[in-house]
């Protein structure tokens, strides 16, 4: 997933999987956009409730939300267990792309992946469609998940390396991709 999203190749993934050209960064972010965005120090805490390692601390331009974080006025969210500002519309640009999937349409709200882990490093906890965060039950690639998990990517953005007249709410954000979670 971390491969996908900021467009690493092969050599930067255990998977051997070339993401440099077939990125999403590259798909929602034209070439000025992409300088804008900065390189953040991504640290995922440990899944206290499970007792789950967090993983290795990076340095990526483009990261997936900690559990923790859904919770900071920061990235615009609310302390309540079922947020409005949790819940993700699907965006056009996934309704018009999108493989075949449960999602009958753009008005739909998508489950998203979080990078904070669940029971097992390999799975991940989510953001369920309602704007509830579940870091200790079923998440992306238990039975009862619908495999159509979206991904609702981060990024901080340094406003002063963008003309004035650019308006980054054009970019193609938002729950960008939903895709078959076997595929990354």
């Amino acid at each position: 997933m971390r491969s996908w999203l900021n467009g690493y190749s092969e050599m930067e993934n255990k998977e051997s999987l070339d993401f440099s050209k077939d990125s999403f960064i590259n798909t929602a972010f034209n070439l000025e956009e992409k300088k804008a965005i900065t390189v953040t120090r991504v640290v995922t805490p440990d899944n206290e409730k499970k007792g789950t390692f967090g993983g290795s601390d990076t340095d990526d331009r483009m990261f997936l939300l900690s559990a923790n974080e859904c919770w900071e006025s920061a990235y615009g969210f609310t302390k309540n267990q079922y947020d409005e500002a949790k819940q993700a519309k699907i965006t056009e640009y996934v309704a018009q792309n999108r493989e075949e999937m449960v999602m009958p349409n753009a008005e739909s709200f998508s489950s998203w992946l979080l990078r904070t882990p669940d029971s097992y490093q390999t799975l991940a906890g989510k953001v369920w469609a309602d704007g509830e965060v579940v870091i200790t039950s079923y998440t992306a690639g238990s039975m009862y998940s619908n495999n159509f998990d979206g991904v609702r990517p981060a990024c901080w953005i340094d406003l002063s390396k963008l003309d004035d007249n650019h308006d980054v709410r054009n970019c193609k954000c938002g729950v960008a991709r939903s895709f078959y979670m076997n595929k990354f």
